[in-house]
Order: structure tokens, then C-alpha cells, then sequence
């Protein structure tokens, strides 16, 4: 008898967190990230793309990806954040384009390449304005366009991309986010207060979620 009441209270368990995936999944079908932050890996870099306040006391590391729908949203939710409250957070950008999406990598190397050229912040714009799931917005006469757009030099944007600085960058945190990090999905991104307290945030937050976080983290 005691077995059998076991099995009967482990399959309701099972059944609740099975229940509990499923909707989790309908609601916002992100992975999931591994909350394993790593100090180390999340602090400011030389060369980190910062948008905001440079010495704001609050932090955002993100590791996106331009051909996801959520890292698109996600988007435009931290820009407003920042042109709302720039002095108080800044917003670092790093690279994870999923292997799933075949656009990613080339829009990733593209916006480095325009950094090189100092419109890294306008051209991610621009890719996060005009792309989607299946890749419009991404294809190899889009990059040129919005570099075009923006005024780049097209020879030397073009060069760029295939230089071996942008494209490790590129695989290096690609890499870190998979394998330091443990990130299973995008956008995954890290809110790091004053204190160095650091807060895992998973999938895509409304601007409205992002600011009561933010507020929270000034706290401690």
C-alpha cells in the first residue's frame, strides 16, 4: 500500500510540473538559462558596446541574438529603458546567435563591423527595426543596405566582416554564453547592481517589468 501511494503522489507531481512546462512554454517559448552568473565573465570590457551611462551604477550584460522574435522586443524594451533612464543603467551588448537561426552569425559579424566604423548602437537598431523570424530583414542585400543607410564606407564594412577580430568576437561569446554561462536560450541577460548583486533575467521583459527591476536592483 505505502508503494502504491508513492507512485500515485509521484505521477501527481509529475503531472504539475509537466502542466507548469507546458504553459510556461505557450506564455513565452524561451529555454530557460542556467542561473550560474559568473562575475568574472560578466564584468565590463575595453571593448564592450555600451549604451547609457558609462559609469551607471546599474548594469545590463545581454547576449541576444538578431533572428530571434523575443530578442527583437526585448530590444526596443531596454531602449527605452535607456532613453528614459540612461543616467541610472547601462546596457552592455554581446553576441549569441543560435545555431537555429542561419541569419544570425552574418547579422552579429555586420554589427561589429559597423562598430568598427563607431554606428555599432545604429546599426543594431536598424537590424532589430527590419528583421524577423525567418530571416527578412537579414539577408546579405539587407546588411549592405543599412550600412549604406548609415553611411558607412561599404569597402571597408565589407571588409570588416570578414576580418578575423570580428568573427572571433563573435564565436568568443557565443561560446562564453553557452559554456560559462550556461545560457539554453535567448534573450538571456544579467542585471548587476551596485553592489555586485546579479540577477539572471530569462527571455523577453516589457519595458514596464525591466523598470521595476531596475528600481529593485538600486536598492541593494
Amino acid at each position: 500500500m505505502k508503494t502504491t501511494i508513492q507512485i500515485v503522489l509521484l505521477v501527481a507531481i509529475a503531472g504539475l510540473i509537466g502542466t507548469a512546462i507546458y504553459y510556461g512554454a505557450k506564455s513565452n517559448p524561451v529555454l530557460p538559462i542556467v542561473p550560474t552568473p559568473n562575475s568574472q565573465i560578466l564584468s565590463i570590457r575595453s571593448d564592450d558596446h555600451i549604451r547609457g551611462n558609462q559609469n551607471a551604477d546599474i548594469t545590463l550584460v545581454e547576449y541576444s541574438d538578431f533572428q530571434c522574435p523575443y530578442c527583437i522586443k526585448y530590444h526596443l524594451s531596454v531602449k527605452e529603458l535607456i532613453e528614459k533612464n540612461g543616467s541610472e543603467v547601462r546596457w552592455i551588448y554581446r553576441h549569441f546567435p543560435l545555431p537555429i537561426h542561419p541569419f544570425a552569425r552574418a547579422a552579429a559579424e555586420a554589427v561589429e563591423a559597423a562598430g568598427k566604423q563607431n554606428k555599432f548602437w545604429e546599426y543594431a537598431d536598424k537590424l532589430s527595426e527590419n528583421s524577423q523570424p525567418d530571416g527578412t530583414g537579414l539577408k546579405e542585400d539587407d546588411l549592405i543596405q543599412y550600412a549604406g543607410d548609415l553611411g558607412l564606407n561599404l569597402d571597408i564594412f565589407n571588409k570588416d566582416r570578414q576580418e578575423p577580430s570580428v568573427i572571433g568576437r563573435v564565436e568568443k561569446e557565443a561560446t562564453e554564453a553557452q559554456n560559462d554561462l550556461g545560457i539554453q536560450g535567448t534573450p538571456a541577460s544579467y542585471l548587476i547592481s551596485k553592489s555586485g548583486k546579479i540577477e539572471p533575467i530569462s527571455g523577453y521583459l516589457t519595458y514596464d517589468q525591466l523598470k521595476a527591476k531596475v528600481d529593485e536592483a538600486k536598492k541593494q
